[in-house]
């Protein structure tokens, strides 16, 4: 999995086959020229549902929500009444997910504050794919084992259980 953390493209790849296992395979990158905070798009019912993916090899809560607000805002103004969905996908952990931060309107808030604030604020679903959320989500999905990873479920487990068997003998 480290391979996505590493290479944008990848982890917009990773996000694509997430969103496929959850909502079905009419899910694609979004490869207009101007993405308006947008990098993955489906359609369900006649309205948009889009994915923005934020990979950071050092993420900040801070920057993250600045992205997030700037990100949501961008395609809010693009689909207008359209938007049903807007989910923000990081290489982030939790942790950081969820660390709060003083912000310059001196309200506190950590990235899934304000997911929940501009949810409420917008009647639109907004949420954060973090980095574990996504581990989570391929572990748990045969296909998404093979299919990203050519494994399957519980090699990991396996292998590591091997070398320390193996270890432990010399």
């Amino acid at each position: 999995m480290q391979k996505f953390k590493t290479d944008p493209k990848k982890f917009e790849h990773l996000c694509k086959w997430v969103a496929r296992e959850n909502y079905g395979p009419n899910v694609f990158l979004y490869k207009r020229h101007r993405q308006e905070g947008i990098d993955i798009i489906w359609t369900d019912k006649g309205k948009q549902h889009v994915i923005q993916c934020k990979l950071r090899e050092k993420p900040l809560a801070s920057e993250l929500i600045s992205s997030l607000e700037n990100d949501f805002m961008k395609a809010l103004q693009y689909f207008s009444n359209g938007l049903e969905q807007f989910i923000f996908a990081t290489t982030a952990n939790l942790k950081i997910v969820e660390r709060k931060v003083k912000r310059h309107n001196g309200v506190t808030e950590s990235v899934s504050d304000v997911c929940n604030r501009l949810a409420f604020e917008n009647g639109i679903r907004i949420t954060c794919w973090h980095w574990e959320y996504l581990e989570e989500r391929v572990e748990e999905s045969p296909f998404l084992m093979k299919h990203l990873s050519n494994r399957v479920q519980g090699a990991d487990m396996i292998e590591d259980d091997f070398i320390e068997t193996e270890l432990a003998k010399y």
